[in-house]
């Protein structure tokens, strides 16, 4: 949980090849859990589960940098994805590259720490990273989610 006046970003993504897209859902919440802001968006392609999860990563801590969100925490259902940005983790290919762009961006943020959380604790982000399969645009909200997440 972020500290009081902190913010914790949660995220993940979901994969529909027959619909060749890939969802992501980021929710952004106060100390007690209050949902301050979400988003769902989408890019088309079908990419591998572990690609997918560190491209959502990617582009909700973005989105936290442009809104100004003071994050204490980041947390992923991605137990693979969360240490290999907490190790630094290097090698030639295109996750690598990934993990480096998160730890840039993460740069911003230097009070954070980014966590793993059990899918039981990422509902909110799991539900806006299915729903955004189904959209034909990016949903934010600030403050309230609509009902169908």
């Amino acid at each position: 949980m972020p500290k009081p006046g902190s913010f914790k970003l949660n995220v993940d993504a979901a994969l529909s090849d027959h619909l060749r897209k890939v969802g992501i859902g980021a929710a952004v919440t106060k100390s007690k859990g209050e949902i301050v802001a979400a988003m769902s968006s989408f890019f088309d392609g079908i990419l591998p589960p572990l690609l997918a999860e560190a491209k959502a990563l990617l582009w909700a801590v973005h989105w936290c940098m442009a809104v100004r969100f003071p994050l204490d925490c980041i947390a992923s259902d991605c137990l693979l994805l969360v240490k290999r940005v907490k190790h630094c983790w290097k090698d030639n290919s295109v996750f690598s590259d990934l993990v480096d762009q998160i730890l840039s961006c993460l740069s911003f943020f230097p009070n954070a720490a980014i966590i793993h959380e059990s899918r039981n604790h990422n509902v909110l982000s799991h539900n806006l990273a299915n729903a955004a399969v189904r959209l034909e645009r990016e949903g934010l909200w600030n403050g309230s989610i609509q009902e169908f997440l």
